[in-house]
């Protein structure tokens, strides 16, 4: 029994788009062929029917998202792209269920180990377990460039003019730490030394510090260095016009990359696209940075463009970018580690090259 080409491609595309767009002529022709297909091939009707009762839920089961979690490090800038993935349902598309978790560091990889997350965004962690064995990899980068911003004291004009003060940093390792050291050293300071450093933790620690005048800078990222330059504070240097080290990104286990490497494709896809969404859409963005840094329109507007053009076009970290990560933070006796110990973009840049096609 022979059937017109046009008829069965578009019975076979109203399939694939699980919809009904075929005429009703169109439908009961479907229908008379069903019926004449069945009545010559009665083994095959029953195998169909046989395996519709056994599985009712086959069809269901197949489009049923894929729910993983996904450890988030902070609520910055550096995240954004996360956010938008969220919001804009590219998870959604990308039959994807994402269920983001706020942790703090020590227990992000204990978690990705025992599987109560299935992916995570501490990129610090990451590289230090990845430098010594533990099977995890960063997979995405969403910047390369460090977003941090010196912010002074009013009295403070000059970077020149922290000598003989005091300069708040997050803990003696780390990136915070790595930036502050860098760029201070790089403006002829003695860094530790001259200006002293004072150990304080988290970013609201080092705020406070600033008001009450037990510190006279901080490395601050958007949107808290923008309010307080609002306030009448400083901005001095931008980190990322000078230090090539990524900032955060995504990374899993090994194991996931292997056995499950299409869900892993798929949630590179949604943060890509989130990451293209943020580049490409600088209204959106703005509302996107409103309602996920909760801020006012001005500060939103000025976060976007201090710190879009940070962001990665491709998610992919530079080689360089990744030697620095491995050398600051695992240490200098680490140096001569390859990358691939501790990223592996191959599975984003097959994501990437079909999302170009």
């Amino acid at each position: 029994m022979n059937l017109p080409l046009d008829f069965i491609k578009r019975l076979r595309d109203a399939r694939r788009r699980r919809d009904i767009g075929l005429s009703k002529v169109d439908r009961r022709a479907a229908g008379k062929v069903l019926i004449i297909f069945f009545r010559k091939c009665p083994q095959f009707t029953a195998l169909v029917f046989c395996l519709l009762a056994i599985c009712p839920k086959a069809d269901a089961q197949l489009f049923q998202p894929n729910r993983v979690r996904i450890g988030l490090a902070g609520r910055n800038f550096s995240f954004l792209p996360f956010f938008v993935a969220d919001q804009q349902k590219f998870f959604e598309q990308e039959g994807i269920r994402a269920e983001m978790i706020y942790m703090r560091s020590p227990v992000a990889i204990p978690a990705l180990s025992a599987g109560e997350i299935q992916y995570t965004t501490h990129f610090a962690s990451v590289v230090r377990s990845a430098v010594k064995g533990f099977p995890v990899r960063v997979i995405l980068s969403t910047s390369d460039r460090q977003l941090f911003s010196l912010v002074t004291a009013k009295s403070i004009k000059r970077i020149e003019d922290l000598k003989g003060k005091a300069v708040a940093v997050s803990n003696p390792l780390g990136i915070h730490a790595y930036v502050t050291l860098q760029i201070l050293k790089k403006f002829g300071l003695d860094p530790g030394k001259d200006p002293r450093f004072l150990y304080l933790g988290e970013e609201s620690a080092w705020v406070s510090a600033m008001e009450t005048g037990l510190v006279s800078g901080a490395f601050i990222q958007p949107p808290t260095s923008l309010v307080l330059k609002r306030k009448g504070y400083n901005l001095l240097v931008n980190a990322g016009d000078h230090i090539e080290l990524p900032v955060t990104g995504l990374s899993t286990s090994v194991e996931r990359m292997q056995k499950n490497s299409v869900e892993v494709k798929a949630v590179l896809r949604s943060i890509y696209r989130g990451l293209r969404f943020i580049k490409e859409n600088r209204e959106g963005s703005v509302k996107m940075i409103m309602k996920f840094l909760r801020v006012e329109p001005a500060v939103a507007e000025e976060t976007y463009d201090l710190s879009a053009k940070y962001l990665s076009d491709t998610g992919v970290s530079s080689e360089h970018a990744i030697q620095a990560a491995i050398e600051n933070l695992g240490g200098a006796a680490d140096a001569k580690i390859e990358s691939s110990t501790v990223a592996d973009f191959n599975l984003l840049k097959e994501v990437i090259k079909t999302s170009r096609q």
